[in-house]
């Protein structure tokens, strides 16, 4: 559910600064058919998009959540089983504290924390390792939907973009993108490497 908030807010983003100084631009830069599909100078053109469809809808985007769901669950299976069998070492040191020396049992106490700080270094690695592939399959994803989007801006002639969410009414017809932009996704951008 992170990686579908993550993905919402990226392309809430993506969605302003297109309408900001570098929407401008964006405008500017269009090919000449482009701009003459544009509508007359002075008319507003207001367009929505629904990043969060997008990224929980998308052939990528759902199979990158699959993918990640299914990688988070194998490692927190692998948690589990490092931590119980950590347990059952604790237990059964515990049950021989009354026959070692004191030496020996802060010794084996002591390789104990060290064996569990790793494995508690080494989740944390698989973890932060995990989290940065899903967020490199969710640029992917983003980057691709950026372009089309702005091929589509400039198709139809939008002069403003939001995010679906962002819209609460409005008193004007507005163009919904996300359909077009999720058919030139599924096309170009079956899935993410991840």
């Amino acid at each position: 559910m992170r990686y579908v908030t993550k993905i919402a807010s990226v392309l809430t983003v993506a969605a302003a600064v297109l309408m900001g100084a570098g929407f401008t631009t964006l405008v500017q830069s269009q090919s000449a058919e482009a701009q003459q599909a544009a509508p007359a100078a002075g008319t507003i053109v207001i367009g929505v998009v629904d990043a969060q469809v997008l990224a929980t809808q998308s052939t990528a985007g759902k199979a990158l959540m699959a993918a990640y769901a299914q990688r988070s669950k194998q490692l927190s299976d692998d948690v589990k089983k490092r931590e119980d069998a950590w347990v059952k070492q604790a237990q059964l040191l515990d049950q021989q504290k009354g026959t070692l020396t004191p030496q020996d049992y802060q010794a084996k106490a002591a390789d104990l924390n060290k064996q569990r700080d790793q494995i508690r270094a080494d989740i944390d690695n698989k973890s932060r390792a995990l989290d940065l592939q899903r967020q490199q399959a969710g640029e992917q994803l983003q980057s691709q939907s950026l372009t089309i989007i702005k091929g589509i801006i400039a198709q139809k002639g939008i002069t403003i973009l939001l995010n679906r969410g962002a819209v609460a009414w409005a008193n004007t017809s507005v163009i919904d993108i996300t359909p077009d932009v999720m058919t030139q996704l599924n096309q170009k951008l079956p899935s993410v490497k991840f």
